[in-house]
């Protein structure tokens, strides 16, 4: 953006804080695929999330329907061992209706510090995705 005209720039950074700030969370999920090249653009640009010593703790994971499957039923296993049957059921179901799967990741370290700083940078990299 450092070579745009300010004008430019201001409508740019405009933009980028309505989708912060209209961001929600709702589940309410298209039942159309997203592109797979969509999906990359956007891990692209959450990669560039801040991290320390520029590690990049991050683990993007686009699940399968096989993989996305499995992870149905255990939601349905841990949620039942959990609540019972009825919330494993309905917890299941609802997982089922998801289009896509992306599961982000990252490894834990036996340093606290260093996991409280990858938490951090990965949660810097879900928010990026999210406002791709």
């Amino acid at each position: 953006m450092s070579g745009m005209p300010d004008k430019d720039r201001s409508q740019s950074l405009l933009k980028l804080a309505e989708c912060m700030k209209t961001r929600r969370t709702v589940k309410q999920f298209l039942q159309e695929p997203v592109s797979r090249k969509l999906v990359l653009e956007a891990i692209d640009v959450a990669r560039w999330a801040p991290n320390h010593h520029l590690t990049e703790p991050w683990h993007f994971y686009l699940l399968g329907e096989e993989a996305q499957a499995k992870s149905v039923e255990l939601i349905r296993q841990i949620v039942t061992e959990r609540k019972g049957a009825e919330v494993g059921d309905f917890k299941a179901k609802d997982a089922a209706t998801r289009p896509g799967w992306l599961v982000v990741t990252c490894s834990r370290s036996s340093d606290s510090l260093t996991e409280q700083e990858d938490y951090a940078s990965v949660a810097c990299a879900i928010q990026n995705f999210t406002l791709y």
